[in-house]
């Protein structure tokens, strides 16, 4: 799905630092420390971007907050790659870092609402196939650009599928179950009727119903808004989810903490001083 251009991005702007690095650390005289924060920076602006996209996503919508990051995106490209000192470059990399964050978890959750049932994991799966080719992607543009040294335009290269996102938001259906959420039932209708088959809008809408008028229902509703976001927070630790969502973290963390990143970096660098 063209949604997962987001995905793409988020490979390609995480790869697309170590090697343009390469020729920063020169012109701009670089430390250690500056050159290290350059790249994690980036992991802290994700942070902040998956946290706080969720509660964007459900008042706006998730095709708007789509529109934006890929807004945020380029807006980052271009602060990085016209850079002239590293409190620039940091602050461009602080800013895609906070579209990477979004779009990590906003495009699955996209995926995931506009895709039938008998083939969701494999579209949820496009999510992962995306960012890995973005990094490899982001590693051709590195090297097409290194003889002539131009780290910039490493940069600028990333603008072109950033634009593309945008457009894509232009013209693509906001997600059914955000329509449901918001009182929008004939739209969420007329949005899966393009996804599924005939008579599939009605029965997911039917489903949607009686899951959400389960037992308790009226008490859920008398409750208010505050009591609902207290419930989706305690949510993730009831126990019938505590397991996936320890897997989840742990994965998370071992990616990270396997030091593959740092290997790549150091192997950059290797190449370069030779």
């Amino acid at each position: 799905m063209a949604i997962t251009i987001g995905s793409f991005l988020f490979g390609f702007d995480t790869g697309s630092s170590p090697g343009a690095l390469l020729f920063i650390r020169d012109e701009f005289g670089l430390t250690s420390f500056e050159q290290s924060s350059v790249v994690s920076v980036l992991l802290l602006g994700a942070v902040a971007g998956a946290l706080g996209s969720g509660k964007v996503s459900d008042r706006y919508g998730r095709r708007p907050l789509l529109a934006g990051l890929g807004v945020l995106f380029l807006l980052g490209i271009i602060v990085a790659a016209v850079a002239n000192g590293y409190w620039m470059l940091l602050l461009g990399r602080i800013i895609m870092g906070l579209a990477v964050g979004g779009v990590s978890a906003t495009v699955p959750t996209y995926l995931g609402e506009m895709a039938p049932a008998q083939i969701r994991g494999r579209v949820l799966s496009l999510n992962q196939l995306l960012i890995t080719l973005g990094l490899l992607t982001s590693y051709l543009v590195n090297w097409a650009f290194a003889e002539s040294e131009q780290w910039r335009a490493m940069f600028w290269v990333g603008g072109i599928p950033s634009a593309l996102l945008v457009l894509v938001c232009l013209w693509l259906p906001e997600s059914p179950v955000w329509q449901i959420n918001n009182g929008k039932t004939d739209r969420a209708r007329r949005t899966l009727d393009r996804v599924t088959e005939p008579g599939g809008a009605d029965l997911v809408v039917s489903r949607y119903d009686d899951t959400e008028a389960g037992p308790g229902a009226g008490q859920r509703e008398s409750e208010g808004q505050a009591g609902a976001e207290t419930a989706g927070m305690r949510a993730l630790l009831a126990p019938a989810v505590r397991p996936a969502l320890l897997v989840g973290v742990i994965l998370a963390a071992l990616q990270q903490f396997s030091g593959i990143t740092f290997v790549d970096e150091s192997l950059r660098g290797e190449a370069r001083s030779s």
